[in-house]
């Protein structure tokens, strides 16, 4: 899924206001078919060993998707003050591209902190419950 969004927004490999070169195509079809193979393999099932990281990631999927709106319009208004707007007017491209990354990082940030609060204190006890009434145990830690 990742990289079908890299596709669609760094090669813009279907993007109807310009025509996206070769390299572009090359590289953005190759990530779709990247992504494609990936895909499969998750449902067919096998097992990939991913980092811990990865896998706390997943486990607090849930949250990063409900809070990460929050996040985003939070980091905007925080720190997309006067001063962004002074320097669209100057004309400073990269230093409205660095300060656009930093945004977007804060955001990412802000969103796993909340996700992992969430997880820890609302996701984790129901999921204890769920395990105890269930018929099928699921696999929690």
């Amino acid at each position: 899924m990742l990289s079908w969004i890299i596709v669609s927004g760094v090669f813009r490999i279907k993007d109807d206001l310009a025509s996206p070169t070769g390299t572009r195509l090359i590289a953005g079809y190759t990530l779709v078919a990247l992504g494609c193979v990936l895909l499969f393999i998750g449902f067919l099932g096998a097992r990939i060993p991913f980092s811990s990281t990865l896998a706390y990631l997943g486990k607090i999927s849930y949250g990063l998707y409900v809070f990460h709106m929050l996040a985003i319009d939070l980091a905007w208004k925080v720190f997309a003050s006067k001063a962004h707007s002074e320097l669209a007017r100057s004309g400073s491209t990269w230093i409205m591209g660095l300060r656009f990354l930093g945004i977007q990082v804060v955001a990412i940030l802000i969103t796993i902190l909340l996700a992992s609060i969430s997880y820890r204190l609302l996701e984790r006890p129901f999921l204890g419950l769920k395990a105890r009434f269930a018929l099928v145990k699921s696999r929690i830690d």
